[in-house]
């Protein structure tokens, strides 16, 4: 465990804890890669732009709310959450076929 997180929680009460930095810190899946890039994408276009917006918030940050609102990632980009129960009866099948397999291998 090389890559760890300080975490600092305020509410119901301060808390403050170490634990694992999230594997997709490091190794983002490729629906976070998208939005990473949409996010870059509508960020840049507030280049040059100086003050607040009419929202009072800075530019770039603006230009993301607006830009990025009710937007998602493509729907083939997803993980399909499978079920745990559904994960280990998968595991379960391909243990049972390979003991087949090697019941066979042994016959002969």
């Amino acid at each position: 465990m090389d890559d760890l997180q300080i975490v600092l929680r305020r509410k119901p009460h301060v808390k403050i804890y170490v634990r694992a930095a999230p594997l997709t810190r490091k190794f983002p899946t490729d629906a976070q890669v998208v939005q990473r890039l949409r996010f870059a994408e509508a960020a840049r276009r507030a280049r040059g732009k100086k003050g607040l917006a009419p929202d009072g918030l800075p530019w770039a940050a603006h230009m993301v709310k607006t830009q990025l609102k009710g937007v998602e990632a493509p729907k083939e980009l997803k993980k399909e959450r499978v079920p745990e129960w559904k994960r280990r009866l998968e595991a379960l099948q391909r243990c049972l076929e390979l003991a087949a397999r090697l019941a066979e291998l042994a016959k002969s």
